[in-house]
Order: structure tokens, then C-alpha cells, then sequence
């Protein structure tokens, strides 16, 4: 709720895969709507996020 400004940074400079998860948060919040799941039609927009996320 308060962002990335919220969390103390002594606990993000021990955070390992950082930037990981910096770039896995900022997709999801760009991109609230992509569908993800086992069942979900294949379309240019799943195509991506299937390579991008390989078995999401």
C-alpha cells in the first residue's frame, strides 16, 4: 500500500533476487489485467507473459 518507500531499506539491501522482484512488481502493476493461469486463451498479450514467466 505504501510502496517500495515503505519497506526500511536495510531490509531491501539484504534482499536477495532484488531486482527480481522489483521487475515482477513493477509488470504486475503495469499490467493488472494480463491473465495468467493454466486455461487461458492464447493471445498475443499471454504469448508474452508465457515467455517472459515460463510456466505461469
Amino acid at each position: 500500500m505504501g510502496g517500495v518507500q515503505a519497506i526500511p531499506e536495510r531490509w531491501l539491501a539484504r534482499l536477495e533476487l532484488r531486482d527480481v522482484i522489483t521487475e515482477l512488481a513493477q509488470d504486475l502493476y503495469d499490467y493488472p489485467d494480463w491473465p495468467i493461469g493454466e486455461y487461458v486463451p492464447e493471445t498475443p498479450q499471454s504469448r508474452l507473459i508465457f515467455a517472459k514467466y515460463p510456466g505461469c
